[in-house]
């Protein structure tokens, strides 16, 4: 009898460990490839693919709210400027930002449906992603600082951020795009862009969490949802670190290479081996 109990109790105990350890690399995931220019979502899918594991809603949420919070440690002193003043100039182009971003979406929807957000054309917003970030490589450098962002300049990166809503086309990366577009130098164009990212991952959790309530369970553990949120925050802090790193005084060309090749690779499994993606 106890040598059963004892079978039984290492089985949980392995299965709560693989658990952990599937919440840690999904954080992982979430925390580096939301921030870098390589698309979060898109990753995300592909590795729950290979893992054959479904991330329940609320766990996907709080890998999101880590990368918030990843944000807001980066950039506090911007952050501590918009509790400081709510209705300022920051707050309000970041609200003028966010407007165009709504339009796109509803937009992509409408035409649509909902399929692209589900990873229908996933290798289709890799390679958007690869061919923004060659093209960005090769516009010149904006002299626009911070203070000179106007409201035509948000709204184009509004607009571009609207884009980086689909799996496989990186929000960050098409929005740096877009910064560039605007003229704005690298680092600020950086800066607002990653600010940009507040409203936008709030604005998905606001619009995933009726759905939570409505199934009436978190459908994870505690432990689970400490392990991934812990890993998307630090990874994610870290992550935004090394970009602005890059941003400032490197290339991007080698996650256009990157993202190139995944795209490509799933072009090819799309229509050799019949991939879903």
């Amino acid at each position: 009898m106890l040598y059963h109990w004892t079978i039984k109790f290492k089985c949980i105990w392995e299965e709560a460990q693989l658990k952990i350890l599937i919440a840690v690399l999904l954080g992982l995931v979430q925390g580096v490839t939301e921030f870098l220019p390589v698309s979060s979502s898109g990753h995300l899918m592909l590795i729950q693919q290979l893992l054959g594991y479904e991330a329940p809603l609320f766990f996907d949420i709080m890998l999101h709210v880590g990368s918030l919070c990843a944000v807001c440690a980066a950039f506090w002193p911007d952050i501590r400027e918009l509790f400081t003043h709510p209705l300022g100039r920051t707050a309000r182009l970041l609200v003028v930002a966010t407007l165009p971003t709504v339009v796109v979406v509803a937009l992509i929807k409408l035409i649509a449906g909902d399929a692209p957000f589900y990873g229908r054309y996933l290798y289709l917003g890799f390679l958007c992603t690869a061919v923004s970030l060659f093209i960005l490589e090769k516009l010149p450098a904006g002299q626009k600082g911070f203070e000179d962002i106007g409201i035509k300049d948000a709204v184009v990166m509004g607009l571009f951020q609207g884009a980086g809503t689909l799996p496989g086309v990186s929000r960050s990366g098409i929005t740096l795009f877009g910064a560039r577009a605007a003229s704005l130098e690298r680092e600020s164009g950086a800066r607002f862009v990653f600010l940009m990212s507040i409203p936008a991952i709030l604005g998905a959790l606001v619009l995933d969490l009726p759905e939570v309530i409505q199934a009436g369970s978190i459908g994870v553990g505690w432990a689970e949802m400490a392990a991934g949120f812990i890993a998307s925050a630090v990874s994610g802090y870290l992550a935004i670190k090394w970009l602005l790193r890059i941003v400032t005084s490197g290339s991007l060309k080698g996650f256009a290479w990157y993202t190139l090749c995944l795209g490509l690779l799933l072009l090819a499994g799309r229509f050799i081996w019949s991939w879903g993606l």
